[in-house]
């Protein structure tokens, strides 16, 4: 070719030029999507100062990313180091080391005091690590997350260069902590949320999406409803959502129109890399931020049974600690720390490692992932009526 039809464009450039079409599209969507209720969202979260983005928690920018599309571009990525959120780095050769990050949210095994070599990892290439090591840990749940990741490394990673493979993995999920599925991985690194709420948090949209199937059958699949009735049935689905969080959904990511539009609930939890629903996003943040204050509120009760992590913690000094904390008490049951003394009043825990255990307790599954028990309550109970 080129011979015969010099006029024409080779297949490679043919593909070139669609292959930038298609980015460019995506990146509209994106871009779209992020004035449609991504960029109201986080200016309500507290992961706006957690993750150090300033106003711009939103989809992140990825223009050399080698797994997923880029992001809207004007909206900004997280820096990739632990630098201040106003600094510039726009000298081309910052991108080629990572800065210097002593901060004290990062693990301490990761931190370094000199620069390291840029590796550039894509999302695809983070997402697939780290998916692979929490598939290995089930069993190996008392150890910081980062510390287990370090000895479980893929195979063609060697020794020696464990570290900075981890520093270059987190200095990724920082740069991509914008997105739900990497911001998850973020509060998983620094040890603030365990493998279970991750692992909840990446199924929450298709959990949903399989009750309100279940809850409104059609044959023809429309998943049509109107947007009355999927704002009832989220109430339902999360009853211990808060009202404030509710309502933060269904005014800045719905579509517009009164309550009788009709919407398509399977668009509204479209729950993808390249595109995701404002409605999805909204939700996976509010999941994380709920885990997170329940996670935090754990710490704090514990922490103040003893003097320091390696304080000896009783059945019954825990017991009384959660018993003086009325909104634990309202959360929690007596078995859901009893379990983490192996269901036995007699046994003690070390301050820490009774923090671990909580941490991965079922509490968060029961309190924060998708049920239909409540409505199934209500209509048994208006059968018996």
């Amino acid at each position: 070719q080129g011979l015969l039809d010099p006029d024409e464009l080779h297949s490679t450039e043919k593909a070139d030029a669609t292959q930038h079409l298609l980015q460019h599209m995506l990146q509209l969507s994106r871009s779209l999507l992020s004035v449609y209720g991504l960029f109201s969202i986080p200016q309500r979260s507290r992961f706006v100062h957690l993750t150090k983005h300033g106003i711009r928690l939103a989809m992140g920018d990825a223009a050399e990313d080698g797994g997923f599309p880029a992001g809207a571009g004007h909206m900004g990525a997280a820096p990739q180091a632990a630098a201040p959120a106003n600094s510039s780095s726009s000298n081309v050769t910052d991108k080629s080391w990572l800065l210097p990050d002593l901060d004290e949210e990062t693990p301490p095994a990761l931190r370094h005091p000199g620069k390291i070599k840029n590796l550039c990892f894509s999302r695809r290439k983070i997402s697939d690590v780290i998916e692979n090591v929490l598939a290995l840990r089930s069993n190996s749940l008392s150890r910081p997350f980062t510390d287990f990741m370090l000895d479980h490394l893929p195979d063609y990673v060697k020794r020696e260069e464990a570290v900075e493979f981890m520093i270059n993995i987190y200095a990724g999920v920082r740069r991509f902590s914008a997105e739900p599925d990497f911001l998850a991985y973020l509060l998983l690194l620094q040890g603030k949320l365990s493998d279970l709420v991750i692992k909840d948090n990446k199924t929450l949209c298709t959990e949903l999406l399989k009750l309100l199937e279940k809850k409104f059958p059609s044959e023809d699949g429309s998943r049509t409803i109107t947007k009355t009735m999927f704002n009832l049935s989220l109430l339902k689905m999360l009853p211990h959502k808060s009202q404030d969080r509710l309502e933060n959904i269904h005014q800045t990511t719905m579509p517009c129109g009164f309550g009788d539009r009709i919407v398509n609930f399977g668009w509204l939890l479209l729950d993808d890399p390249y595109v995701c629903s404002p409605v999805a996003f909204a939700l996976r943040v509010q999941h994380l931020e709920e885990s997170l204050e329940l996670s935090e509120r754990l710490e704090q009760a514990i922490r103040g049974c003893g003097t320091d992590s390696q304080s000896i913690v009783t059945y019954e000094i825990a017991e009384a600690a959660f018993n003086s904390d009325a909104e634990l008490q309202s959360l929690l049951q007596a078995q859901d720390f009893a379990r983490a003394f192996n269901c036995t009043s007699s046994t003690e825990q070390t301050v820490e490692r009774l923090i671990e255990k909580m941490k991965h307790s079922n509490i968060f599954r029961l309190l924060f992932s998708p049920s239909l028990h409540m409505e199934e309550s209500e209509s048994q109970r208006q059968e018996t009526e």
